[in-house]
């Protein structure tokens, strides 16, 4: 069995002498686990570059920092992300993320006391507008302070400008598509 730093099984087992058996006979086996200690989870979010180009990539950071003095384990950041925002690929240090639709949920291993765990999406708006991702964490261990177990943030995206054509260039292509 595989228990997390700080944690520990035990075990109760019952035998007993059967007549004429070679050994005792393993009659009942039981196992007990200590319950989880309180951690505090937080989480900073980070949205590089901000603004940024409509189709350009970015980078959104979610970090997961553990300022309680216990080990924080089956850790869960769920993300929510706009429709518009077209997510690339996705970086969970020591864990696995799942994708439905616009919610991108990051399992982690644990976060040590002190310690954080850092999640990137990377990806690009899909269009020039406000931007907004909500992330929120869970943990198996209870947390004193939920205020900040979920966060968000906000960014816009900026059209990409048209640009004139350089000295000599007869035609161009405008942001609606036609000719000059």
């Amino acid at each position: 069995l595989k228990t997390p730093p700080g944690r520990y099984l035990e075990f109760e087992v019952t035998l007993r002498a059967v007549p004429g058996a070679p050994a005792p006979v393993l009659l009942d086996l039981s196992a007990t686990g200590r319950a989880p200690a309180a951690t505090d989870l937080a989480l900073v979010l980070n949205a590089t570059p901000s603004p940024v180009l409509s189709e350009y990539p970015q980078t959104l950071t979610v970090t997961v920092t553990n300022r309680g003095p216990n080990w924080a384990s089956g850790v869960v950041v769920t993300n929510l992300l706009p429709s518009n925002f077209d997510v690339i690929s996705v970086t969970v240090p020591g864990g696995f993320y799942t994708r439905s639709t616009h919610q991108i949920v990051c399992t982690l291993d644990g976060v040590a006391p002190g310690g954080s765990g850092v999640i990137r999406l990377h990806g690009s708006p899909l269009s020039a507008g406000a931007f907004r991702l909500v992330s929120t964490v869970t943990a198996n261990e209870s947390d004193p302070d939920r205020s900040n177990n979920t966060a968000q943030i906000d960014w816009v995206a900026q059209p990409v400008a048209c640009v004139a054509p350089m000295a000599g260039w007869v035609a161009w292509w405008t942001a609606d598509g036609t000719t000059n």
